[in-house]
């Protein structure tokens, strides 16, 4: 739209996400916030808010004339429809928010299925029948299923889910053959993770140059990358490495949208180490920190080799407070005016203890293990002696121990 929509933003203490961080979001989504309601409350009840604060939300409508009503929190279907019923206008919660912005911002087809199933998911107990679905029109809250859905019965709804998962696990199998691939290439994954808009694209750019065929979109917003983008580079030991942009993340990171983009979270497991970019003049720091060590922790990736970098801190006097608990590796930088070889270094640090150079043996009786390890390793030199086989070269150091019972 050329024209953004007004928002009444309406947060209360069981909200999950602070006001600021939620404003972000509905500029993310083409809104201004007209004005903004608080209370608080014990507990939530029919119209989610109190029956006072819901005739001061009606006197606010009648002289703001917004768009809709934001609602900083998730309601549940009768919450949503008994205030739709009762302001006469769209109301919105804040999953329903954030699926609005990821929809606008798909682009691969498997993003956009990955989307779609989570709009549907979280539509079979709330969209179906609401307000923000039956007006005509675009805007904020009316792209993706759209009104054709209000029609469809749960039945219908959960075939289409069905076909849904069944296309994304055909997509799942191309990409795992892609990373089985990639392994026997014996070329490293870095994965850059963190908090939307800290500056993971722009990091990535920093490492990729002036080459614009591989230079990744940026844009100062909320969930400006959706789609996990994959470059090759050379670091500064000459060694190739596979950089991965990735989704950000965000408080209590709407459940939906978790389990439909399960499949590509779980990439991140393939990753050889992990870059955990952080906005170094974000106010929240402390809470976007633990925020993305929970989302890591839940996706079981606290074991890979991790780089923590401050990132936008341009002058020295700029360093915050260092978070806790302290990270073992750390580096303040600032992607758009530091060297990029500072950035470098670190990395070539980070991957350097990950191979080594050593011998592995297979009895006869193992030979499948050993068939598996060429497979993985094609550039191994194997020998043979009476005993068994003997196999040369480089490898990753959990293969190695892997093999060798932690005995080099």
């Amino acid at each position: 739209m050329d024209q953004k929509e007004g928002v009444i933003l309406l947060t209360t203490n069981l909200s999950p996400s602070s006001p600021e961080e939620t404003r972000a979001l509905i500029q993310a989504d083409n809104g201004r916030v007209l004005a903004e309601l608080s209370q608080n409350l014990k507990e939530p009840g029919p119209y989610y808010i109190g029956k006072g604060k819901l005739e001061e939300l009606k006197a606010l409508i009648q002289s703001l004339d917004p768009d809709l009503v934001l609602v900083n929190d998730d309601l549940k279907g009768f919450q949503l429809r008994n205030l739709e019923r009762e302001l006469d206008i769209q109301v919105m919660d804040r999953t329903h928010l954030i699926l609005d912005i990821f929809a606008s911002r798909a682009r691969t087809k498997q993003a956009k299925l990955q989307v779609l199933l989570a709009q549907l998911t979280y539509g079979k107990s709330r969209l179906i029948g609401s307000y923000s679905l039956s007006k005509a029109g675009g805007g904020i809250g009316t792209r993706g299923p759209g009104e054709q859905k209000l029609e469809l019965d749960r039945r219908k709804i959960d075939r289409q889910i069905h076909q849904i998962q069944s296309r994304l696990d055909e997509i799942k199998s191309q990409r795992q053959e892609q990373l089985k691939q990639r392994k026997k290439s014996q070329v490293p994954l870095v994965s850059f993770v963190g908090y939307t808009n800290a500056g993971k694209s722009t990091m990535m750019n920093a490492l990729l140059g002036q080459e614009s065929d591989k230079r990744v979109f940026v844009k100062d917003m909320v969930f400006a990358t959706l789609d996990t983008s994959l470059r090759s580079v050379k670091l500064l030991d000459k060694r190739p490495v596979i950089l991965a942009d990735t989704v950000g993340f965000i408080s209590d990171l709407p459940e939906t949208l978790m389990e439909a983009f399960q499949s590509t979270l779980d990439e991140l497991k393939n990753s050889s180490a992990l870059v955990h970019v952080l906005d170094g003049q974000s106010e929240s720091l402390q809470k976007d920190y633990m925020e993305t060590l929970k989302i890591l922790k839940n996706l079981d990736l606290m074991d890979i080799p991790r780089l923590t970098v401050f990132n936008k801190i341009d002058r020295p006097d700029m360093r915050p407070q260092v978070i806790q608990p302290r990270p073992d590796k750390l580096l303040f930088y600032s992607a758009l005016n530091d060297p990029v070889e500072k950035l470098e270094e670190a990395l070539v640090d980070l991957l350097g203890d990950q191979w080594v150079q050593g011998e592995i043996f297979f009895s006869f009786q193992d030979q499948g293990l050993l068939n598996q390890a060429l497979k993985d390793y094609p550039q191994a030199q194997v020998s043979y002696n009476e005993k068994g086989s003997l196999l040369k070269g480089e490898f990753l150091r959990e293969d190695m121990e892997k093999w060798t019972g932690g005995k080099q």
